[in-house]
């Protein structure tokens, strides 16, 4: 998972290839985007700067590897504010880390804004809950006017993934069509409806 400004589900036709680094550098791999076999999705429908790579049993990447995700939203995003986060980054080849609070949630946007410092480059990074280490959402960018940096929360994200939806396009009357989210195949979940006369509809 990381930032769609960072990949977009464009590029995967321009050769691109991501670099999984390891603490041990023979162990790094590189995953080629330039193949229909492997499932780029952006979740730019519902307003998220979020972009999810499949990774396939080829990769051969250890599980351990892997950071577990907060999906306790129950209470809403309000009850993150004033919560403790920790930031590995990764920016210009070198690792560094950076602690601070949450200090606003902007629920209807699935965002909110930080006081951890960090470097440019860092945006995909993971933003974790320092009392548990599960990752609460990933780093998108710094906020001129708020001097703020910004977070997205992956509590949607994570839902949409549990669900089996998929982000889809399909046409419906002539000028009509629907971006969003489907279940069995049915429009259900978070999507934009733009009717025939230039009108939309954006919401469940």
């Amino acid at each position: 998972m990381t930032c769609e400004h960072i990949i977009q589900k464009e590029d995967i036709s321009k050769g691109i290839k991501v670099i999984v680094k390891y603490y041990i550098e023979s162990h790094n791999l590189e995953i080629d985007l330039n193949t229909k076999k492997r499932t780029i999705r952006d979740y730019k429908y519902m307003d998220l700067d979020v972009t999810i790579i499949e990774i396939l049993p080829k990769d051969n990447i250890n599980k351990d590897l892997f950071l577990e995700p907060n999906d306790d939203y129950k209470n809403g995003y309000k009850q993150f504010e004033n919560k403790g986060i920790y930031i590995p980054q990764f920016p210009k080849g070198e690792m560094s880390s950076s602690e601070g609070v949450i200090e606003l949630v902007c629920p209807y946007l699935k965002k909110f804004f930080h006081s951890s410092s960090t470097d440019s480059g860092s945006s995909g990074s993971p933003i974790l809950l320092k009392n548990s280490l599960l990752v609460l959402g990933i780093h998108c960018s710094g906020d001129s006017n708020t001097k703020k940096n910004i977070g997205q929360f992956i509590g949607p994200i994570i839902n949409s993934l549990k669900n089996n939806l998929s982000y889809k396009e399909k046409k419906f009357q002539k000028n009509e069509e629907y971006k969003g989210e489907l279940r069995n195949k049915k429009k259900e979940g978070y999507g934009i409806y733009t009717y025939e006369n230039g009108e939309f509809y954006k919401g469940e």
